[in-house]
């Protein structure tokens, strides 16, 4: 009978314990770093986007995560409700009370004549003596709202300028989490307070931690079908909050069907159901966009859906003019929303060149699905949304998206021609003008037929196998049947059969179709990551990736814990199939380890290393490993670590173990004991004595008879009894 998974996964809420949050030691280790080495105080400011765990990370801090070196108060800005200063004051105090018990506040009647700054500078100078070397450090969460207090008048500027001169003079630490950069915040009161600020983005998780968080809370409960787990890390880019999502789906799903293997089919229904159904937070995420911004991703959606590969700048404007949306971007505000789409962690962009695309293939697909251009359009117009600054130009005329897509300049240039060959002809035909075809042939203005020829994009005619110019263009020509071409490299070639009657003016149109080659990417092992031309896509090894003749893509493949592998520049041949599979090697790095004290027996994956602490260990694969550290009189060490590790150095403080306890009982008494060769000093009967863990051998002479020599093991935390009885 079928038992049902219990959900481990959490969406919605910050992650308050250590089970079911994976990743940041990099953050949390430059936290400590930057902190540990400052002697006056600091400040620091973590931004990333919506729903980037930045909280969590603060919970994380709380619970203990920088050491015990750190005193950490969470200041939740967006739950405190507060009249003025001196209540945020009065608030923080109880705060630092609660995580610090042995503060004290100030006497309230000795308090009453002194301002809140004052009462709360002397709070904290208090502190110092008894935090003993310990950092007190005020984690604010949400820091943006201080701006929205100070520009509502609820709090006022002095309240920064007491926080700085506090980081200064107190040795206090502030921590700052919230979701702009650092030079959103314009407001003068912010340039001297965040002028000497360390700035760090908090971005999506790593891909080893990603795969954590999808296996490890359900290993031994749900069995991933092979690329499953990476096509879900695919689908959220380790977005952390999107990957809890899909994955408290697939669990729910899984107990809906009443089963524990994972495949493609229940991926797929997982996705859908996501995209159907959006949470709350991805509805305000999206209406939080401005409408030029919900344009842009619409039309790169649509873009992407169509099997664009390099969107731009340029591709966003052709998608504009080609399907007459009847609007234009202003070119550097759409640079700027790219950009800015960019470091909000919505869009990816590539090493070199502009070219942007979907960061998580979830959205691409929500996006694409439930807010096409047509749609994001039609909310536009009916909103009457005003557009003024927002870099979108609303056209006189907005166009329909029927009929055949011809470039604006193409337009324009038929328009002309034809005109001026109307002009030239039409003018003459009463004086029996006669008219040059194609080739030099003349004939009379009066019997020759007039053709217009567009092609998207435009393309060499030929008539009748001749060549006889570029489209867009307006040529006469002599009536009847004739072969119109339009031939460009990369195209498929257009051919038709068109009758041109006497004195009529024909319209031959048509969008040329690219022509395309295959290639089959596959990799040992399979489930790379696939770049192409620094472009990563929404697929993993194997799969079979479509190209046009004229491109020259270089394909690089990439696999946690592999090194990357370079396919070189392919010449795609039209409707053929180029396969390839790459050998990838897997990664390697090195580690040092120290530890205080040195000499620690060293194990990595319960492998014992040929040398104690400090050590450098080379050839370690990328990915998880154990530590293992064993010293005697302390407690063993044991601690997950990943390769690639931050500065390739780890220093460990070992833990001495509690000290164990000899019972002597002695008679009559002794007159000398040593232990391990050390003279205690005591004459007596009956005594105790503390000692660190491990082997002791004990001598003892008493008034008369052999002396006594034993060998005892002292446990941490328990007593050993050596009894004896000295003869006469």
């Amino acid at each position: 009978m079928f038992e049902p998974i219990k959900n481990p996964y959490i969406v919605g809420n910050p992650i308050k314990g250590t089970k079911m949050f994976f990743g940041r030691e990099d953050d949390f280790a430059y936290v400590k770093t930057k902190f540990t080495a400052s002697k006056d105080g600091g400040l620091m400011v973590l931004c990333g986007a919506r729903r980037s765990g930045k909280t969590s990370i603060l919970f994380q801090i709380l619970d203990g995560r920088l050491g015990e070196d750190f005193v950490p108060v969470l200041i939740d800005m967006q739950s405190m409700a507060i009249r003025n200063d001196e209540d945020f004051l009065g608030k923080l105090t109880g705060l630092i009370c609660d995580a610090f018990p042995e503060a004290e506040k100030s006497d309230e009647s000795a308090a009453k004549s002194k301002t809140p700054f004052t009462i709360f500078e002397e709070f904290i100078a208090g502190l110092e003596p008894k935090l003993n070397d310990r950092k007190l450090l005020l984690a604010f969460d949400e820091y943006e709202l201080i701006e929205t207090q100070i520009d509502g008048g609820v709090l006022t500027e002095q309240l920064l300028h007491l926080l700085a001169g506090l980081i200064e003079h107190r040795q206090l630490y502030v921590l700052f989490t919230g979701s702009d950069h650092l030079e959103a915040r314009d407001k003068p009161y912010w340039d001297v307070f965040l002028s000497k600020a360390l700035y760090r983005r908090v971005s999506f998780l790593s891909y080893g931690d990603t795969m954590r968080l999808i296996k490890e809370p359900v290993d031994g409960l749900v069995e991933y079908a092979d690329g499953v787990p990476e096509r879900i890390a695919a689908a959220t880019a380790g977005q952390p909050f999107y990957t809890q999502v899909v994955c408290q789906s697939v669990v729910d799903h899984l107990n809906d069907v009443s089963k524990r293997d994972v495949d493609d089919d229940d991926l797929a229904t997982v996705l859908e159901y996501v995209i159907e159904n959006p949470l709350p937070q991805m509805i305000f995420h999206w209406n939080a966009y401005a409408p030029a911004e919900k344009l842009v991703l619409a039309i790169i959606a649509d873009l992407a859906r169509g099997g664009a590969l390099n969107i731009n700048a340029a591709a966003i404007h052709g998608f504009a003019v080609e399907e007459k949306i009847g609007y234009a971007f202003d070119e550097q505000a759409l640079n700027k929303l790219l950009e800015s789409l960019f470091h909000g962690d919505m869009l990816t962009k590539a090493a070199e060149g502009e070219i942007y695309s979907y960061k998580m293939g979830l959205w691409q697909r929500w996006v694409g699905r439930m807010h096409s251009t047509w749609q994001v359009l039609d909310e536009i117009e009916k909103e009457q949304v005003d557009l003024a600054g927002s870099g979108l130009i609303k056209l006189e005329k907005k166009h329909s998206r029927k009929g055949v897509l011809i470039p604006l300049v193409g337009i324009l240039a038929a328009v002309v021609l034809a005109f001026f060959f109307r002009g030239q002809i039409m003018s003459r035909f009463e004086g029996e003008v006669q008219v040059q075809m194609p080739g030099g042939e003349t004939i009379s203005a009066a019997d020759a037929a007039r053709v217009t020829f567009e092609s998207n994009p435009p393309a060499q005619v030929r008539l009748n196998g001749r060549p006889i110019g570029v489209t867009p263009m307006t040529s006469a020509v002599r009536p009847g049947a004739a072969e119109v071409r339009f031939e460009l490299n990369g195209y498929g070639t257009f051919v038709d059969s068109v009758r041109f009657a006497r004195n009529e003016t024909t319209t031959v149109a048509h969008d040329l179709v690219a022509s395309v080659g295959y290639v089959n990417v596959d990799s040992d092992p399979p489930g790379a990551a696939i770049i192409v031309d620094s472009k990563t896509l929404q697929k993993t090894t194997p799969t079979k990736l479509t190209f046009r003749v004229l491109e020259r893509p270089t394909i690089e493949l990439r696999l946690a814990g592999y090194n990357p592998y370079t396919i070189g520049r392919l010449t795609i041949v039209e409707d053929s199939t180029i396969n390839t599979i790459a050998k990838l090697s897997l990664r390697r790095g090195t580690l040092t380890v120290r530890s205080n004290p040195s000499d620690a027996m060293v194990l990595v994956d319960r492998e014992l290393m040929e040398q104690p602490t400090p050590i450098s260990i080379s050839g370690l694969e990328y990915g998880e490993h154990e530590l293992i550290l064993k010293l005697n009189g302390y407690e063993e060490h044991r601690q997950p670590f990943s390769i690639p590790w931050p500065k390739d150095d780890m220093m460990v403080n070992l833990t001495p173990l509690k000290p164990g306890y000899i019972i002597f009982k002695i008679i009559p008494y002794a007159t000398s004991i040593l232990v391990n060769k050390q003279d205690i000093s005591v004459v007596a009967q009956n005594f105790k004595i503390s000692h660190a863990p491990g082997e002791v051998e004990i001598e003892m002479l008493g008034p008369s008879g052999s002396p006594f020599v034993k060998k005892y093991i002292v446990a941490s935390g328990d007593s050993v009894v050596v009894q004896h009885t000295f003869g006469d």
